[in-house]
């Protein structure tokens, strides 16, 4: 699933904002936001703006207080999502717009032990997220279990278990996001649930959502971005044949996509400053070690900058396939623009005719396919 995944992680470079407090209550032309943070004496909270999907503008902060008390007010215009933050793990969301009156009671211990009222659709924004933290803190975990299972020589019966709740959790949050976005009033609720949908399994669905959003809103910013991937990535559908391209490897070769026809090929975005795809380069290993006699391999194309860091990587995560391309132009990569890929990391699995046949498979669900693919 795609998620407004930068929305909890990629944060805009913040500059320091005084809170203008001028009495009690908010007024027509702003919002008012009382909190009470325990174990944060002391450190300063900010609130941003989220313009789209990847940036946001910093619009006010406070220092905490010594009973862990704070106050934000200013004007804004219009409504929209905003974001409560400390750090780049500790972060809330909330929707606000003139008039607004919100209480936030959080723990800068645990980002998950916190509550709002005040403001109905900022109240359910929030018993979704939740909902879905509790859901994905779940897939984690199952993640790790069949990673353990299989390293200690667990029963395919006990495989087969784990598999199937991590399908069925993955069923259940897409069709409740789903559910979630076509009953809900508020057009910018119903755009941030279907933002952690993938687009490119979902582009039908989307097109219906964001049309009937924009209806209610034709300046909603958030629906307009989603509308164009919607349109960009029908370009790279599943089914669709995969676009050809060619890289050079770290040692000058060119290797060209379409020379690997007649194997089932797993095409990886990556990069050695990407965390997440470092944690998960461990698992391709494995799957390509399982799978690479059956007609497996897997091209990974790197957005690093340096030739030294990216060939690194690649002994220190003994990533021993012999496809690894790269132009060292970071986000500016051809091919990254012509896969539309945006966040990293991200995959696309491609049939031995060329063909699109799955996308950002990882872990569990990349080991299923593959067993599926290969009638194992």
């Amino acid at each position: 699933m795609n998620s407004l995944r930068t929305l909890f992680l990629v944060l805009a470079a913040a500059a320091l904002f005084q809170s203008c407090e001028t009495g009690e209550g908010a007024d027509a032309t702003g919002y008012l936001l009382k909190g009470k943070m325990a174990n944060a004496s002391g450190t300063t909270v900010f609130l941003d703006k989220w313009d789209n999907l990847t940036t946001a503008t910093p619009v006010d902060t406070a220092i905490i207080s010594k009973e862990g008390d704070f106050t934000m007010k200013k004007p804004i215009t219009g409504r929209g999502l905003y974001m409560l933050r400390v750090s780049q793990e500790r972060t809330w969301l909330m929707v606000l717009e003139p008039g607004a009156e919100v209480t936030f009671d959080g723990d800068l211990n645990d980002v998950m032990k916190y509550n709002f009222t005040g403001h109905q659709s900022t109240v359910v924004l929030n018993e979704l997220i939740k909902n879905m933290g509790n859901t994905n803190r779940r897939v984690g975990e199952i993640n790790q279990e069949f990673m353990n299972a299989q390293y200690s020589g667990a029963d395919q019966a006990s495989l087969t278990a784990l598999q199937n709740e991590y399908i069925q959790l993955q069923t259940g949050m897409v069709e409740s996001l789903k559910t979630f976005a076509d009953t809900v009033s508020d057009p910018l609720l119903a755009i941030f649930a279907v933002s952690n949908l993938s687009v490119e399994e979902n582009a039908a669905f989307l097109k219906q959502v964001t049309d009937k959003a924009l209806q209610k809103d034709p300046n909603l910013a958030l629906a307009k971005e989603i509308a164009a991937k919607v349109s960009e990535t029908s370009k790279i559908s599943v089914g669709s044949a995969a676009p050809d391209f060619s890289l050079k490897s770290p040692t000058g070769e060119t290797i060209q996509l379409s020379s690997l026809k007649g194997k089932v090929v797993l095409i990886d975005f990556w990069a050695s400053w990407c965390k997440p795809c470092r944690a998960e380069n461990p698992n391709l290993v494995k799957t390509y070690e399982q799978y690479k006699d059956k007609g497996f391999t897997i091209y990974s194309v790197s957005l690093d900058k340096e030739l030294d860091a990216w060939v690194n990587a690649i002994k220190q995560d003994n990533l021993t396939w012999q496809y690894h391309g790269s132009n060292l132009l970071f986000w500016n990569c051809p091919v990254v623009r012509q896969y539309n890929v945006n966040s990293i990391p991200a995959a696309f699995l491609i049939d031995k005719e060329g063909n699109i046949i799955a996308k950002n498979l990882r872990g569990v669900a990349l080991e299923q396919k593959l067993a599926e693919v290969f009638g194992s």
